[in-house]
């Protein structure tokens, strides 16, 4: 049976394995950590902890301390009152529900901690979740199989396998959404084609799921409706045919969308029963969104820290491959290159551009799905022209695949930094396997997640006065909560992307019990975000306060820098000598 297979399925079949063996070679004991731990939680929260509302965070808290999980329970929202919330949808928690029943299973047979953390649970993950990346994998290549011949096909598959960021979200990172939302997004086409060639109803169902789990897993993802509205429309004619057809399928419509409904219902129900409201954004965090007006286009193309064509250079025969793709199959161009449009404006519009640890430009890997085609005619073209053209572009494509592998070996070893890398430090290390602690002096500033930071190397940074009171002893009388209140723009406080804020006074308390700090955060106009709190010692005697905040990542340079001392036991306090220094990189 195996000789009657054709050259596409051995390319299928053999990058499968290769996804499978180096998977199963790089598996650790904290695969469910940090946002995976995220999906994960209602899961944990209601099968392992009796608590599916999550109505209680402090075990949360605990987990997150005993097994290290993250640096905080970011993890954990909360509703207008307070009380806590899922801070991620159901959709990932859906996916992986099989494999924690399985992993639960086999913690009790091979009598592990049946805690939702122990190895079995780790591993049913890591398994089951390779089997959403070879589904993934087998539907791009039904897409490719139904456009090109079997050469082009397995060209194309190869191109992408190996010689794009594809690799290390599919294999190390395979717990994350891209692995999910890239098969979710095959199923989404290979049933979009099918379906407009026969109007079955299984194939808008298959639609509707594949879409309604997107949403739930990364809400954005709902953007992908635009795959099945727009698929071979060319004009204003075509789309009001279009239309036509779908209100004689009127029924069908109302059914897959019945069980996208359904499918939903426990997300919506969640929403409902915490806040009031049938949807609900939990996502609170001022310092972090879509900046729609003002998208970060060049930096998620170009950025050193992760632009993606710079990391990911050979999509860029993608990107000449809409021209192809125009010119031989024109019928399908627009319902192409518009989701891609949109969708990329939205992955571009993300205050965080860079999106955490991931290589290169993580979420447009989703996009591939689409993406693959023009990419296909690209390399149709290469095939069918000379010989010469023929010669260099295998040789180009080659050192493309070649630089992708090495720079992905770079950033599994730190070399390439995955938060910190600037534009000096990429050439510095450019093609290097090892890192000199010069190289390393030219890294952006080294951010921790415990909000405990040093300045490591004063001797960069210059000093300069931002605000200062000399006058004499400050009573702060008992009924008083707040003092030295004050405001700065960033814009204002440097030209760099970070800068160091000193605080430092002379202080006095009557009180021993007394609960004073120091409060620092950004704010813009729908909040504040990164808040820090320096508590002040008690003391009854004349003592000195002296402490340096860094400046987070700020979301617009107009943003301020808030700052007071907050007596929040409205104690008596008296201040002398308060200063305000910025050290500011040279």
């Amino acid at each position: 049976m195996l000789k009657h297979l054709n050259i596409s399925t051995w390319t299928f079949l053999l990058l499968s394995l290769a996804i499978v063996l180096f998977r199963s070679a790089h598996i650790d004991n904290k695969e469910i950590s940090w946002d995976v731990f995220g999906y994960y939680l209602p899961l944990q929260a209601t099968f392992i902890e009796n608590d599916p509302m999550l109505d209680d965070r402090s075990w949360v808290d605990e987990t997150v301390r005993t097994y290290q999980i993250s640096g905080t329970s970011y993890f954990v929202s909360s509703n207008d009152d307070g009380e806590p919330m899922y801070f991620f949808l159901f959709g990932m928690s859906y996916l992986y529900s099989l494999f924690f029943f399985l992993g639960h299973l086999f913690a009790g047979w091979m009598s592990y901690a049946q805690d939702g953390l122990s190895p079995p649970y780790q591993f049913a993950l890591v398994y089951g979740c390779l089997i959403y990346t070879v589904v993934g994998l087998y539907y791009l290549k039904k897409i490719l199989g139904h456009f090109f011949n079997n050469i082009t096909t397995s060209i194309t598959l190869i191109l992408i396998v190996v010689g794009t960021n594809y690799a290390h979200h599919m294999t190390l990172k395979n717990l994350e959404t891209v692995n999910v939302l890239f098969m979710l997004a095959g199923i989404t086409i290979w049933n979009t084609i099918k379906w407009y060639e026969k109007q079955q109803l299984k194939r808008l169902i298959y639609i509707g799921v594949s879409l309604t789990l997107m949403a739930l897993a990364k809400p954005s993802e709902i953007l992908f409706i635009l795959v099945p509205i727009l698929w071979g429309i060319t004009s204003i004619g075509s789309g009001i045919d279009r239309v036509k057809l779908w209100f004689k399928y009127k029924w069908h419509f109302l059914i897959a969308i019945s069980v996208c409904l359904i499918i939903a219902a426990p997300q919506i129900m969640y929403w409902y029963s915490k806040t009031g409201n049938f949807f609900y954004d939990t996502y609170k965090n001022p310092g972090v969104g879509l900046d729609i007006f003002a998208p970060h286009i060049w930096e998620s193309l170009f950025s050193y820290r992760k632009g993606w064509l710079l990391y990911t250079p050979m999509m860029l025969f993608a990107l000449v491959g809409f021209y192809f793709l125009f010119k031989f199959d024109r019928k399908h161009f627009l319902g192409i290159l518009i989701p891609f449009l949109v969708s990329f404006f939205i992955i571009a519009s993300w205050t965080e551009y860079w999106y955490g640890a991931g290589f290169s430009n993580r979420p447009v890997i989703t996009l591939y799905t689409l993406l693959a085609i023009p990419l296909g005619y690209f390399v149709l073209y290469i095939l069918n022209t000379g010989k010469t053209i023929r010669l260099i572009a295998f040789v180009g494509l080659t050192l493309l695949i070649f630089l992708n592998q090495f720079q992905w070996w770079q950033f599994r070893n730190f070399i390439l930094h995955p938060y910190r890398t600037t534009k000096d430090y990429y050439w510095a290390v450019f093609l290097k396997t090892s890192v000199s602690e010069d190289d390393k002096n030219l890294l952006l500033i080294n951010r921790d997640f415990s909000g405990i930071q040093t300045m490591s190397k004063p001797e960069r940074y210059h000093r300069k006065l931002l605000f200062q009171d000399y006058s004499p002893k400050i009573e702060i009388t008992d009924d008083q909560e707040y003092y030295y209140e004050h405001k700065a723009r960033f814009k204002d406080l440097t030209s760099k992307d970070h800068c160091w804020i000193q605080f430092s006074f002379d202080y006095q308390l009557a009180d021993s019990s007394s609960d004073v700090m120091i409060a620092t955060m950004m704010e813009r106009e729908n909040g504040s975000y990164a808040p820090h709190y320096y508590q002040i010692t008690s003391s009854s005697k004349w003592s000195s306060f002296d402490t340096l905040w860094l400046t987070p990542e700020i979301r617009d340079i107009n943003d301020q820098l808030k700052y007071f001392i907050w007596d929040r036991s409205k104690s008596e306090l008296e201040i002398m000598n308060f200063q305000i220094h910025i050290y500011e990189r040279n």
